[in-house]
């Protein structure tokens, strides 16, 4: 039997409250997701580090509700993410933008049943890949990559 993965110190900063509790009482379920979002943290673009490329990493994707946030940058020392976010499944008002770590993880309101969650198991690689995956009509421009890797 092999010894069970665990969130790293680096991950357990960017995990919710409530979704770290849960990763605690049963780690071998999440045994994929932890490995896999260890190794990301581990190499998190510093802030600015992807400026003025045409496709973004994907690094983390938060999500509650029909909020979305698709993490490409982190600056440790300012506590702020750099990314897409889509607000109340707002697609023609969602953007660019920064938002500190600390603002959506205080997102989690436990009595009201509002549980923001960092996804374990988005496989997209590029922050454009997964919003043409989330609405290829919407985010149309960004499916050309898509396309081609789907063809090989």
């Amino acid at each position: 039997m092999s010894d069970i993965v665990l969130p790293s110190d680096d991950l357990i900063r960017f995990l919710p409250k409530s979704q770290y509790k849960a990763m605690m009482e049963t780690p071998d379920a999440f045994e994929y997701g932890v490995k896999r979002l260890n190794a990301i943290v581990a190499k998190l673009p510093n802030l600015y580090d992807t400026d003025g490329q045409a496709r973004h990493p994907l690094s983390l994707h938060y999500f509650v509700g029909g909020c979305d946030w698709y993490i490409a940058e982190y600056s440790k020392e300012e506590d702020i993410f750099f990314g897409y976010a889509i607000l109340n499944n707002d697609l023609h008002n969602s953007e660019w933008g920064y938002i500190s770590r600390a603002e959506i993880l205080s997102l989690e309101i436990p009595e009201r049943f509002l549980m923001i969650n960092l996804d374990l198991y988005c496989h997209a690689e590029t922050i454009e890949d997964a919003l043409f995956k989330k609405d290829p009509k919407h985010f149309w421009k960004y499916g050309f990559s898509v396309i081609e890797k789907d063809k090989s």
